[in-house]
């Protein structure tokens, strides 16, 4: 019994001993500057852009792991200080064993992808574009060659990498060897069926050209399982925080998404915003011009945590906004149009419509209770696009349209109306008299907003006394009427 008990422990300890030297082969391997060139060169004939891979490693506990794997942005590849596409902390491939000891096969069952950060750039065609998918490249070289499986792909196994070249002409045994340790791997050496890949903290950045980003999303996180057809992926993803323009915080957001070829989609997506709930669906096209299109609509949306966020004094306004947008871009800027609507609105109103309301005596300028207040836009060129802003309270009404721009500039045409009784209270103290509105029992003033949305200017005042107001005058005004200075 001791015999047959000290054999089994032999045959272990040879097993381990075989298993140990076969992985610190394949490490040598791996770790060689040969092999990392040629993993570097099939990456980068795959996906069109230069790969550069840092680091090699297997261990038969985590599988063959790459570190800091870079992609660079082709469309600025000559700018040394252009970021790159993509870079990944590190990428770890499972493979099976069976498949690569008995047949000499590389099959890999899983792929984790860790903290990787995707960097998007607007180049000066207004495109915002990625690299187009390989499969293009393996479907031009099967119609060009012999109906035979192409090289490193296994006829009677299409979702399998072969150790073994082959191909339609049958070279000699020493030209297949020169191939094998001479020429770079090529896309078709790619398995054709997909893992099963896991993406964990990943980040995402969308960079105007202006150079501001105009999303960044954070905390990433997808499992992507291999669906039918062959090629395609499908899985939740899950996502912490997407910004958008530094001011709008979507968070918590969780989607069902699905990658093919050519295009990548999340639908439906769901997630909170300023602690209203927000849903919606996103598309993304690769080609020539890559397309992409998203929808999203909101609702029980906190105007006070909203403005908050995005680092406005809030004040005394308050209520729910609910709305909804859509943005499409093809071959160009990113265009759009949106709704939205305040709910129980208290709005304080702009620094010039507070000093307006202590001179003429308009004590609901301090605080506006909206009874109305809805606004629809267009997203052109960076801008929003205001073709109607109405807000209207007990007495008055304020309308307005015009663009504003991503950075914060304005530029809007809006008019004031007063109702009979305030129009009658203005008249008594200014003496001046005020054309009829559009909308029955309103008079109006015309005037113009611009400045930052942080610091509005508007000619309103000269517009309803006729002075125009400037210099040392102005500070003193401010002094008497108790006008807050900017």
């Amino acid at each position: 019994m001791s015999k047959i008990f000290k054999a089994i422990l032999w045959g272990v300890a040879v097993i381990v001993a075989i298993l140990l030297l076969a992985s610190m082969s394949i490490n040598l391997y791996l770790q060689s500057q040969g092999v990392q060139r040629r993993i570097s060169q099939a990456a980068s004939h795959a996906i069109g852009r230069q790969v550069a891979i840092q680091s090699t490693s297997y261990t038969p506990w985590s599988g063959i792991v790459l570190g800091k794997v870079t992609v660079s942005n082709a469309e600025n590849a000559n700018k040394s200080s252009s970021p790159p596409l993509l870079e990944i902390s590190k990428v770890r491939f499972r493979i099976l064993w069976m498949p690569l000891l008995f047949h000499r096969k590389v099959i890999p069952s899983s792929v984790q992808i860790e903290s990787p950060v995707i960097i998007l750039c607007q180049p000066d065609t207004n495109n915002f574009s990625v690299p187009n998918s390989p499969s293009s490249s393996v479907t031009s070289v099967k119609s060009q060659s012999a109906p035979s499986a192409p090289p490193g792909i296994s006829s009677s196994h299409p979702g399998t990498a072969s150790t073994s070249p082959s191909s339609g002409t049958n070279p000699s045994p020493s030209l297949a060897r020169s191939q094998a340790t001479s020429a770079p791997l090529s896309a078709t050496s790619l398995p054709a069926t997909l893992p099963k890949i896991v993406i964990s903290d990943g980040k995402l950045l969308l960079i105007s050209k202006q150079g501001s980003h105009t999303v960044v999303a954070d905390g990433i996180a997808a499992q992507l399982n291999p669906t039918t057809p062959p090629g395609h992926l499908a899985g939740p993803m899950t996502c912490q925080q997407v910004t958008l323009a530094n001011a709008l915080f979507f968070k918590d957001l969780r989607a069902s998404i699905s990658y093919s070829a050519h295009t990548f989609e999340a639908n439906p997506i769901v997630g909170s915003l300023a602690d209203g709930k927000v849903q919606g669906e996103f598309r993304y096209q690769s080609g020539p011009y890559s397309t992409f299109e998203a929808k999203v609509n909101g609702s029980n949306i906190s105007l006070a945590t909203l403005l908050k966020q995005a680092g406005y004094n809030a004040g005394g306004s308050s209520g729910f906004l609910r709305g909804d947008m859509w943005i499409f871009a093809n071959k160009g800027e990113p265009e759009g149009r949106g709704t939205v609507q305040l709910l129980q609105g208290q709005l304080e109103p702009a620094d010039f419509l507070r000093q307006l309301g202590r001179i003429l005596q308009i004590q609901e300028l301090e605080l506006l209770h909206l009874k109305n207040a809805i606004s629809s836009f267009q997203i052109q060129k960076e801008r929003l696009v205001f073709d109607n802003i109405f807000l209207e309270s007990e007495n008055l009404i304020l309308k307005g349209t015009g663009p504003v721009r991503f950075d914060g500039h304005l530029n809007i045409s809006a008019q004031l109306l007063f109702n009979n009784r305030l129009y009658a209270q203005y008249q008594k103290l200014m003496g001046k008299t005020l054309p009829p509105s559009s909308i029955s029992g309103y008079h109006e003033v015309a005037f113009h907003v611009s400045g930052q949305t942080s610091r509005p200017h508007a000619n309103l005042l000269e517009k309803l006394t006729g002075i125009r107001i400037r210099g040392k005058m102005e500070g003193f005004l401010q002094q008497l009427m108790g006008w807050p200075k900017n």
